[in-house]
């Protein structure tokens, strides 16, 4: 609400006008004013994949031998990308490498600190 007055003097109405001077809001503008109901209309069928459905679709994916080095750094990258914790993404790797992956442990340390690097700018506490 704006002060009353500015420098000491106090504000006056032009023309001697009053609240009962001002006219009603036009309905038309009283209409846009109100919120709107927002309708929920759940569709049955094929909804598009959100980017928890990529990151689970690709922790399931199996992984040829060639691949596997480029798989995990894929999937660490998308694990820091949602905002996880760095300790809950090397989890998640090193279960991933265990179950299905196979890489030496010290390769996935490689990726894991690489990705991390570059997720915080190149700095690695």
């Amino acid at each position: 609400m704006s002060p009353s007055e500015i420098n000491g003097k106090q504000y006056k109405p032009v023309d001697q006008r009053t609240f009962e001077d001002v006219k009603p809001a036009p309905d038309w503008l009283v209409e846009m004013m109100k919120p709107k109901e927002q309708k929920r209309e759940f569709v049955k069928g094929v909804k598009s994949k959100n980017y928890a459905g990529k990151i689970i679709d690709a922790l399931c994916t199996e992984v040829s031998e060639g691949n596997r080095n480029e798989y995990l750094t894929k999937v660490c990258g998308m694990l820091f990308s949602t905002g996880a914790e760095p300790k809950n993404v090397y989890t998640v790797l090193m279960n991933m490498n265990d179950e299905n992956v196979g890489l030496p442990e010290k390769e996935v340390n490689t990726i894991f600190r690489s990705i991390l690097k570059r997720e915080r700018g190149g700095l690695i506490a």
